[in-house]
């Protein structure tokens, strides 16, 4: 049943829903659990084996090292509901076993729907209906519009659509994921990649260092009073040119230094690590400091899981981003490097977006992922055979 085609044409029906509309069908469907559950299932299908691999190894440890958080955190959680509600982060790892396991049928799947699916991407790319069309998510969806034509410049294209994007649904992710798909562009080979994202990212840490005494202004903060947050905003002309990047650096500030060095080893499941944060529905209050997202997902998971995390993640995206360029040329010709591009925008969006901490994106994350690992393993394969 898990490797036929019916099964897995419905579990990709049901994915593409789940990114199109995920505020619809996972608040109300609860896909994402769905989808979750069909991971586990496939992998207990094929009897929890998986090849030997560089990805599948990280995935491997990270769910023991998960599991660990779980067992510890019986004893440290504040309540079961919490500990639940935390623990999206755990059990959204199985959705990577579908797209593993079931890739050989996914150019099949897109190929069938191909038609519909561009005609569908093209129209409400600039005509404005949320509730139809995740409003910075469906970047992920963007590059399958390029299947069987990909050509030197459709990165250039892809960042196109992205900037339009994000003008018809406003958001400054959209021009990140376009901003992504240009230094990609822009980049002959591996080493000028991540020459290129290694300095952004001194630029960006460096940044941060330079404003941590102004965010310690929002420690005056409460729920009933932002004056705290406000404070730092008044701080620096940079801090008030936007005032959502700056509550992004106070959720990072709160995640990477007010909890250290606990978040070496990781907060664990159930327990707060927000404390200041806008407040939308005060019914809600109670709940915030634990399931409110730090606006970058691998800052958040960081604080639940600890350092191994990063490792794990550091040497995840290095591993693709090298053989994306060694083999670029391969990955072409068959269509896949579709994928990478696909997990590179949901990449982006977990950068400035909670994404691996909630149902409403984590399933979406990890199954493109395994996407991607089950490409590499068939690239390996295939050059085993030339």
């Amino acid at each position: 049943m898990f490797k036929s085609k019916s099964f897995a044409y419905v579990i990709f029906s049901l994915a593409l829903l789940y990114i199109a509309s995920p505020w619809i069908v996972e608040k109300k469907l609860f896909f994402n659990e769905i989808l979750s559950l069909s991971g586990f299932l496939i992998l207990a299908a094929n009897r929890f084996a998986v090849n030997r691999g560089a990805i599948n190894n990280c995935i491997i440890i990270l769910l023991v090292w998960c599991g660990l958080h779980l067992i510890t955190s019986l004893f440290l959680m504040d309540g079961v509901y919490y500990y639940l509600r935390t623990s999206v982060i755990v059990y959204s790892i199985f959705s990577y076993f579908i797209g593993y396991f079931l890739f050989e049928q996914l150019g099949r799947f897109i190929q069938t729907i191909l038609p519909y699916l561009r005609v569908y991407l093209i129209v409400f790319l600039f005509v404005n209906v949320p509730v139809l069309f995740e409003r910075y998510g469906m970047a992920m969806l963007f590059p399958a519009i390029f299947k069987n034509i990909i050509t030197r410049n459709t990165l250039l294209l892809l960042a196109l659509i992205n900037v339009i994007y994000s003008f018809t649904y406003p958001s400054a992710t959209s021009i990140l994921v376009a901003g992504i798909y240009l230094v990609l562009y822009l980049s002959p080979s591996f080493k000028v990649f991540s020459r290129i994202i290694g300095l952004s990212t001194i630029l960006a840490v460096t940044l941060f260092v330079y404003f941590l005494p102004v965010l310690s202004l929002a420690d005056g903060y409460t729920p009933e009073n932002e004056e705290g947050v406000r404070n730092v905003i008044a701080a620096h002309p940079i801090l008030s040119l936007d005032p959502n990047t700056t509550w992004r650096l106070i959720f990072w500030k709160q995640v990477l230094i007010d909890h250290f060095p606990r978040n070496l080893i990781g907060l664990g499941f159930g327990t707060p690590m927000i404390t200041y944060f806008p407040v939308e529905d005060p019914e809600k209050l109670h709940t915030l400091p634990y399931v409110f997202g730090a606006h970058n997902s691998f800052v958040h998971l960081f604080g639940r899981l600890g350092l191994p995390y990063l490792l794990i993640t550091g040497y995840l995206y290095f591993y693709i981003m090298k053989d994306y360029f060694k083999n670029k040329a391969y990955y072409i010709r068959n269509n896949s490097i579709l994928l990478f591009w696909s997990f590179l925008a949901i990449s982006m969006i977990a950068l400035f977006n909670p994404v691996l901490e909630t149902p409403i994106f984590s399933s979406a994350y990890w199954m493109i992922l395994g996407f991607v690992a089950a490409a590499i393993e068939r690239r390996k394969i295939n050059n085993a055979h030339v």
